[in-house]
């Protein structure tokens, strides 16, 4: 594909050059036609104001013919399908860099001037990180909320003795390798459902999300199951049968909230995919200060409420129900009407769960193989002795903590270029590509520079064991080291799943931990060089240079066209 080709925008079925467009004056009356056309255009970029129009329905405020780019700089256009609505194209684009002919007023915002002609390429480079960035900065508040959770579990449990402490450590690493990565995983088919629905198939977003919360469910009561018998699996594993008992006892208080777990997980992405970031964030701002009550109450409250060793995961449980319903009536209150068409017969449709259960084996195979990649480095760390152990768990944290933003960040991709290739364009999608691996660099940057330099006082905030605090600060400069790569990874990853290539993904994280990563890790920390814990981070951070350099190969090496083929197929294919 040749750089004029990936100029030229594609909108729904209509490919215009906009160097070649017919200049299309209009009168007065055609202007107050289209008073209505503000709204619309805000909306369909900002969060919509208005809804779009349905199919079948006229809209006077756009031009209805076809026009179709007359050379070959056109790009590719996915034959007609009458099942699926085509966006309609604004009469004029209007050609002051500053001024919108669309509402007759300055331009007020990154993503509307985007959409300009007129504006440099520069320029628009840089609005795309601007609106990057303000999408990740609510979804980093919400993952590190949501991250909270389990730490005030942790905080409140420690006091209680060893066993309950390690009991419970023990039950979050089962119910993330056996539950909660699972589930995400299969929502990650939501990554590239959503966002492109919502420009091209508004209607579709409700359709798609019953379909995989359908898919969803037929796997829970697989993971309930696991979690009420987790002490017979953890009994084969070698572990201590007083802390496998208490471990299955807290999942299966646990299990109580699983259910609401994934609706807040459900209703997250689908408010994401239409730009609405800080939903999530003000529904976690309520919880997390009432989880932390109820930890407290259900822990060391007063006996007629307090649990003990259970008041912890009881609490959890209610949190999660608690965020479930606050996310549902969020949906309810700030999602837009026309993205949900009511519960519908169509979500068991034999196409659309088959591409449902596709993008999702792939995303929970990418997902999964990452998250028990850092399980299992974890469970070797015990063969060092006690004091890498603990500095082990601190350095884990660390990393956790700082992968967030990121983490955040490829959300904000993964929803921007999903949204841009359901509108069909092409040049917008690669642009927020390139941006979104700028942001990734920028933010490699600072984390690796906030770990180096704190290293020797970071230890101290986790414990006040000298021998551990200074193993942690010989390890932190790896982990600050790996940080760039590892930003990179995350957030092209997020760029993968916004363009349905999930398994790509999948692929990149499967070589890099289990192929490349801990038999490097496992070799330098127990082979001839004996290196210990360092070895072992060391291997980490191989594994995530591999990935990273993978994940930028084949994200430079994308064939756009083949991407908004396929994506458009999947979506007419999931309509059927």
């Amino acid at each position: 594909m040749t750089e004029d080709s990936a100029s030229t925008p594609l909108l729904g079925h209509r490919a215009i050059p906009i160097e070649e467009e017919e200049n299309i004056t209009e009168t007065e009356s055609e202007v107050s036609q289209r008073s209505g056309m503000s709204d619309f255009f805000v909306g369909s970029f900002l969060g919509p104001a208005r809804s779009l129009p349905k199919p079948g329905e006229n809209d006077s405020s756009f031009s209805t013919r076809t026009v179709l780019a007359p050379d070959r700089h056109a790009p590719f256009a996915p034959p007609h399908d009458p099942r699926i609505p085509i966006a309609p194209m604004p009469r004029n684009l209007g050609s002051s860099p500053e001024y919108n002919t669309f509402t007759r007023s300055p331009v007020s915002s990154p993503d509307e001037r985007l959409m300009l002609p007129g504006i440099s390429e520069q320029e628009k480079f840089r609005d795309e990180i601007w609106l990057l960035s303000k999408y990740t900065l609510p979804i980093w508040g919400t993952h590190i909320l949501e991250l909270s959770l389990s730490m005030v579990s942790v905080f409140s449990l420690g006091h209680l003795g060893t066993i309950e402490l390690a009991a419970a450590s023990l039950a979050g690493m089962t119910a993330n390798v056996t539950g909660f990565s699972v589930i995400s995983g299969l929502i990650c088919a939501l990554d590239t459902l959503l966002p492109s629905a919502y420009y091209r198939q508004p209607h579709m977003m409700g359709l798609w999300t019953q379909r995989v919360g359908l898919v969803v469910l037929s796997v829970m009561p697989i993971v309930i199951a696991v979690w009420l018998n987790a002490d017979k699996l953890l009994l084969r594993l070698g572990q201590d049968p007083v802390i496998a008992h208490k471990a299955q006892q807290f999942l299966s208080v646990q299990a109580i909230g699983l259910p609401g777990h994934a609706i807040f997980e459900l209703c997250r992405r689908y408010l994401q995919a239409q730009g609405i970031m800080h939903a999530p964030t003000v529904v976690l701002l309520i919880v997390s200060p009432l989880n932390a009550l109820a930890n407290y109450l259900l822990v060391w409250g007063p006996p007629y409420l307090r649990f003990g060793f259970l008041g912890a995961p009881l609490a959890s449980a209610l949190s999660m129900w608690l965020m479930a319903l606050l996310c549902v009536l969020q949906c309810r209150v700030a999602a837009q009407p026309n993205t949900w068409d009511g519960w519908s017969r169509k979500a068991f449709d034999r196409n659309g769960l088959k591409i449902c259960c596709s993008l999702g084996l792939a995303g929970l195979l990418s997902l999964a193989t990452e998250w028990w990649a850092w399980e299992i480095v974890g469970l070797v760390t015990a063969a060092l002795g006690t004091t890498p152990l603990a500095s082990q768990s601190v350095l884990l944290i660390t990393s956790s903590v700082t992968f967030q933003l990121p983490y955040g960040a490829a959300v904000a991709a993964s929803v921007r270029v999903g949204n841009m290739l359901g509108a069909g364009f092409l040049t917008e999608a690669r642009r927020a590509t390139y941006a979104a691996l700028a942001l990734a660099l920028v933010i490699g940057l600072l984390n690796s520079s906030l770990v180096f330099v704190a290293r020797h006082q970071w230890g101290y905030l986790f414990s006040s064991d000298p021998i551990v605090v200074e193993l942690v600060a010989s390890i932190l400069p790896i982990l600050a080291l790996f940080q760039l790569a590892d930003c990179i990874c995350g957030i092209a990853a997020g760029i993968l799943r916004g363009c349905g290539r999930q398994s790509l993904s999948a692929g990149i994280n499967l070589t890099a931990y289990y192929v490349v990563g801990i038999p490097t890790s496992l070799f330098l920390a127990f082979g001839p060089l004996h290196m210990g814990l360092a070895g072992l981070w060391w291997g980490l951070t191989v594994a995530l240079v591999y990935g990273a350099g993978s994940a930028l190969w084949f994200v430079h090496r994308t064939d756009w066209q083949a991407v908004l083929r396929n994506l458009h197929h999947r979506i007419g294919d999931g309509e059927e």
